[in-house]
């Protein structure tokens, strides 16, 4: 709707205003409505009523829609396995095709029958006898002079003394050959009866190393003596001149008497009477008596006057020689008592 025009507004001049003096232009800057301080009135506008407008009524959310359920298709089986199988038997026919092809384009040979020959009649050979090969001869190990259970004990410094011997009879070492440095080995030392660990010319028996033993024998029978390691214990039969040396360490070396058939008998026929099988070296002892020693070394047989004296080392369940050179030093000692 147009505003109503507005009326003309008069302008009440306050009663105190200045009036201006006669005569004198006036000059207004204001206007008229303004001027001489008056205000000037301005009808206020109709007010207009807003009718307040009612929201639209809100619409109620749609229900999800709810997709029918798919039906899953059912999987095709892959057709390839089938089809690389004819492809495989198309190959091998065509293989097979062409080679029957091939085949069949060579010409076939021609097997040419010799005509039949007549056998000549030779008058029949007589074979000669084969030679009979000539077997070789195997060769013969050496036996070992120690019986198949019994080995050497062990020698560490290689001086002919076991390590048993070096410890436990002479006091040496068993890593120095010469264990007094003398220029001789311990070993060789020890068969010529000297001192392997001291001063020359000092003897086995005057270190005390050894003792020399004579049987208990009636009056006006020989008798003889026989050094044996001092650490040794030594018995004697009570009713000969028989006697047992028994080592430390077990083993036993056995001195017995036997009587020759006659005193002209030599020692190798007393030796071949006793049906001994075993061979033996003919010897002699350091002392001038003949002495026959088996290949093993382990018996000794020394003649002495219408006696043998049989000599024999028994390792006994051990299995090693640890006294071999002690041994022989005993062999070597025996002496005639008169």
């Amino acid at each position: 709707m147009a505003d109503a025009p507005q009326q003309p507004t008069t302008i009440q001049k306050p009663a105190d205003a200045a009036k201006p003096a006669a005569g004198e232009p006036q000059i207004f800057v204001m206007p008229p409505e303004y001027r001489y301080g008056a205000t000037g009135k301005k009808m206020a506008e109709p007010r207009q009523e807003v009718k307040p407008t009612a929201p639209p009524p809100v619409a109620a959310p749609p229900k999800p829609v709810v997709p029918p359920p798919v039906k899953a298709a059912p999987k095709k089986k892959s057709k390839l396995p089938i089809i690389l199988a004819i492809v495989a038997v198309l190959l091998i026919a065509t293989a097979v095709g062409a080679y029957v092809y091939v085949q069949s384009l060579k010409e076939p040979e021609t097997t040419v029958t010799p005509p039949p020959t007549k056998p000549t009649t030779k008058p029949p050979e007589t074979p000669e006898t084969p030679e009979t090969p000539e077997t070789p001869e195997t060769p013969e190990t050496p036996e070992s002079p120690f019986p198949a259970a019994i080995v050497p004990g062990t020698d560490t410094d290689s001086d002919g003394l076991t390590d048993v011997e070096e410890r436990i009879i002479y006091s040496t070492d068993p890593r120095l050959p010469d264990s007094d440095r003398d220029g001789f080995l311990d070993g060789n030392e020890v068969f010529h009866r000297y001192n392997p660990n001291g001063v020359a010319p000092g003897t086995l028996l005057e270190s005390g190393l050894v003792k020399l033993f004579q049987p208990i024998v009636s009056e006006g029978t020989s008798a003889y003596q026989i050094l044996y390691p001092a650490v040794w214990r030594v018995q004697q039969e009570e009713t000969s001149q028989n006697a047992t040396f028994v080592a430390t360490t077990g083993e036993v070396i056995s001195l017995t008497l036997e009587t020759k058939a006659s005193p002209e008998q030599t020692l190798m026929e007393w030796y071949d009477a006793q049906g001994i099988d075993a061979s033996v070296l003919q010897k002699e002892t350091k002392n001038g008596f003949a002495m026959l020693v088996a290949e093993n070394q382990l018996a000794g047989y020394v003649e002495w006057g219408p006696w043998v004296v049989v000599m024999s080392y028994n390792a006994g369940i051990k299995g090693t020689v640890d006294y071999l050179q002690s041994f022989q030093l005993m062999i070597n000692s025996l002496e005639l008592v008169p």
